[in-house]
């Protein structure tokens, strides 16, 4: 499994933990980007893309995948987002005869960067199979020239989402709390919900045109993880979005939060009413006014709203990462993976 993620955090490792015990630990080996902060400086992050520009990354991820392969035997090689690597690696690794190489797309081709949708749709066949999250982007990779897709919704992480929420001393609370990277468009919506007593959980707050909002979300180490899962089981309530860039289909936090047992507000999305029926395990709204409404009903109404969390807990048995590595186990059996 090969990430650009750091070590210890993200999808990738949710899927490591997973597999480490469904298959054995001496079977899986992940190779991240060790000590990457998510919140460097411009500079750090200059490096990193100069770095990337050049095929620096690529280059040596590609070598330390090749040294982990276990040689005259098939390997499978997940790659998360293509981890960084570029098309000429990409290429080098499914001409590999030990190689069945995988990709797992966390987002949708059409919100990523020029440069990286360039590079993605460019070796897009070279994969074996290509994985994403969402039902509705299986025709788009295949008219984009993918050979096999498959979905494999996202899920949450029992050592990270669910376990540290257990016997937690939950008291009544006020606190509405939302969880991500600023954006103007997310920034717009919460700009509705400032007179309540909202806590923001991100990167990237400083960038806020909001001097309330800037000053509520800009922090040296936001919550995240099984921090963030702690917050969100004590919070009064979680405002949580599916994004237009990435469909609005379902994000990893739909799964995280509801799991960690907090009562959700989203905008609604087919895919997420998939997993979490409307009112019965989540709070969905379109406009900005019924969010509005509804936050001031549950806030208000906290009996109700732990009815919502306990149903989200409950509704969230069977989409742990455990339960996803089974799905995938099922998908290559499907595509005969010796």
């Amino acid at each position: 499994m090969c990430t650009d993620a750091p070590q210890g955090q993200g999808l990738a490792y949710y899927y490591y933990r997973a597999l480490c015990d469904v298959v054995g630990s001496e079977k899986i080996t992940i190779l991240d980007e060790g000590k990457r902060n998510y919140g460097a400086g411009l500079v750090e992050r200059g490096i990193r893309r100069v770095k990337l520009e050049v095929g620096l990354l690529s280059k040596s991820k590609y070598h330390r995948i090749i040294d982990n392969l276990i040689s005259g035997k098939k390997n499978i090689v997940m790659l998360f987002n293509s981890a960084g690597l570029k098309k000429d690696e990409i290429k080098l690794l499914t001409a590999n005869p030990d190689i069945y190489l995988i990709n797992y797309l966390s987002d949708s081709p059409y919100a990523l960067l020029q440069w990286q949708q360039k590079e993605l749709f460019g070796c897009l066949p070279y994969f074996d199979l290509i994985l994403i999250f969402a039902e509705s982007l299986i025709p788009v990779l295949y008219q984009l020239g993918a050979k096999k897709v498959a979905r494999i919704p996202f899920g949450y992480c029992k050592y990270t989402h669910l376990e540290p929420t257990q016997n937690l001393d939950i008291g009544s609370s006020s606190k509405l709390f939302y969880f991500g990277t600023w954006t103007s468009t997310i920034e717009d919506w919460l700009g509705h919900l400032t007179e309540h007593d909202l806590q923001i959980e991100g990167n990237g707050w400083h960038r806020a045109s909001s001097e309330k909002l800037r000053q509520i979300g800009t922090k040296k180490n936001p919550g995240t993880d099984h921090n963030m899962a702690i917050m969100a089981r004590k919070a009064g309530l979680v405002v949580n979005f599916t994004r237009a860039p990435h469909g609005c289909f379902h994000t990893m936090k739909t799964f995280e939060l509801t799991a960690a047992g907090a009562c959700v507000l989203s905008n609604y999305s087919v895919e997420q009413d998939e997993f979490y029926p409307s009112d019965q395990s989540m709070i969905y709204f379109n406009t900005p006014d019924e969010m509005v409404k509804k936050v001031n009903y549950f806030l208000n109404h906290p009996g109700d709203a732990d009815k919502i969390a306990k149903a989200a807990r409950e509704s969230s048995i069977g989409n742990s990462y455990h339960d996803r590595v089974k799905l995938l186990l099922d998908i290559l059996n499907h595509y005969n993976f010796k």
